[in-house]
């Protein structure tokens, strides 16, 4: 099966888009062949696992940024599908039998999407700032937060600035 092309329009370069689902595949099949006495790292030479942890933690960030990416073209999906069938079961029943996602997951990416105005022209701009400022992850995790300032005070309480 032949490779997909990446986007000419992405911001990355291509050998990181293409490279991390590389790099997890990878990351598996290491793991896979790992024997029992090599399951754990060595405890009195932390290196392996502090780099470990680094990776774990940049992998869950990008995964979260894909999220986001997704969140948009979800809440589309789930807007139309609100315009066209007027019955909330019904409305269940078209998701779970054309999105092989679980509803909290659309639920989840919906509240994204509607919470940083990512299909919204006005406020697209803002909730792209947010995003910069909190990061993918700590984004996704005040998104349930639905007032900008409201955010904006978590995050300054907790000491993100």
């Amino acid at each position: 099966m032949p490779q997909g092309q990446t986007s000419l329009h992405s911001t990355q370069p291509p050998e990181i888009r293409k490279g991390f689902i590389q790099e997890i595949q990878s990351r598996w099949e290491q793991m896979r062949a790992l024997s029992e006495e090599m399951v754990l790292f060595d405890w009195d030479n932390r290196s392996a696992l502090m780099s470990e942890i680094e990776w774990v933690n940049s992998a869950r960030e990008r995964l979260d940024e894909a999220y986001f990416k997704v969140a948009p073209s979800m809440l589309r999906i789930v807007l139309t599908v609100k315009e066209n069938l007027h019955d909330p079961v019904e409305q269940r029943s078209f998701l779970v039998n054309n999105l092989d996602w679980d509803l909290r997951r659309v639920s989840e990416l919906c509240i994204v999407a509607d919470s940083y105005g990512l299909l919204d022209q006005q406020r697209r701009r803002q909730g792209e700032e947010e995003l910069r400022i909190y990061g993918w992850s700590n984004s996704l995790k005040l998104a349930y937060v639905r007032d900008p300032r409201d955010r904006l005070e978590i995050w300054d309480r907790a000491g993100g600035s």
